[in-house]
């Protein structure tokens, strides 16, 4: 439990200040979550995130800014 904290905060931490979303301003949304996708690029990063049941993370930190799930998957491809 204490290594998956350790390896949830290092990789992601950094990542979340890219959710700070001014909705008028679109291009920087844009570039936040491209920046933020950049983490799934790397296989070995995506079993961890998976393992680490960032997943549900990620679900509930849409359900609260409200973006679409549509809309992230186009980014993250």
């Amino acid at each position: 439990m204490c290594r998956q904290a350790f390896v949830l905060g290092t990789i992601l931490e950094p990542h979340l200040q890219l959710f700070h979303i001014q909705k008028s301003r679109l291009s920087a949304y844009s570039r936040r979550i491209h920046g933020f996708t950049l983490v799934f690029k790397n296989s070995s990063r995506q079993s961890l995130l998976n393992s680490c049941k960032c997943i549900d993370f990620l679900k509930k930190l849409m359900n609260i800014i409200g973006m679409s799930k549509q809309w992230v998957a186009a980014r993250i491809k």
